[in-house]
């Protein structure tokens, strides 16, 4: 599929230019998948669900009526998706009515093709896909920060001890997305610092909730990397 792999193409070169933009090859704040929904890519897909780092998802032609079937494993790579980009009417349409049954399924973004679209430049195409990556990530923080929220409310309904555990489970996610960040150890930081709360309930929660050993981790990792002292550490046993 020449025009597939042109697109792909023309999108990184044009990406390259973007300021606001960095390609990287690890800790991504989203991913943009491309092709046939082989096997592999499948898989690769579901392991980044699994990590909660957002995808989207581009088949460039791939699933256009006259195609092969494609592998059962779709329906899991287009249910996950954060978002679907395509760059054709046809596809956007085939998207829609495999998605249709879904309650919330992932918004379908429709993009031109520098190649054949008269008066749209690839510097186009990257704006238009720095606003859809930018969307993608607010819309997967918003509903991180939701499910974090809920869980949180789950476990206590003590505004103190909730707020606590609000920031633990926020270092949890960034934990399983191998991507920590300083800010995120600065409010965990503080969160041990506060005074305003039962410590004991607090271990005794941790315990209840499988948590001592993200705890003991984040506990050492602040020790190491802003100075937390065993004064302001639980004492989880």
């Amino acid at each position: 599929m020449p025009l597939a792999q042109a697109f792909a193409d023309i999108l990184q070169t044009a990406l390259s230019t973007r300021e606001a933009i960095q390609l990287v090859d690890s800790r991504p704040d989203v991913l943009h998948l491309f092709g046939n929904p082989t096997v592999a890519l499948c898989r690769r897909a579901h392991r980044l669900y699994l990590k909660k780092i957002p995808y989207l998802y581009s088949p460039l032609g791939a699933l256009l009526p006259w195609q092969a079937d494609p592998h059962p494993a779709l329906k899991s790579l287009l249910r996950e998706a954060t978002a679907l980009v395509v760059y054709g009417e046809t596809e956007k349409n085939v998207l829609a009515q495999r998605l249709r049954r879904r309650k919330s399924p992932p918004p379908i973004y429709q993009v031109q093709h520098p190649a054949t679209a008269v008066r749209y430049t690839p510097a186009d195409l990257a704006a238009q896909m720095e606003e859809i990556y930018r969307h993608a990530a607010d819309a997967h923080e918003q509903k991180m920060r939701a499910e974090i929220r809920a869980a949180a409310e789950k476990i206590t309904d003590d505004e103190p001890i909730r707020s606590f555990f609000s920031q633990l489970l926020y270092y949890k996610y960034q934990d399983r997305r191998d991507d920590i960040r300083p800010e995120t150890l600065q409010q965990l930081h503080r969160a041990f610092m506060a005074d305003n709360f039962d410590e004991d309930k607090v271990c005794e929660l941790i315990n209840e909730h499988k948590l001592k050993k993200i705890a003991l981790q984040a506990q050492q990792q602040l020790a190491d990397e802003t100075g937390l002292t065993e004064g302001f550490m639980l004492n989880l046993k």
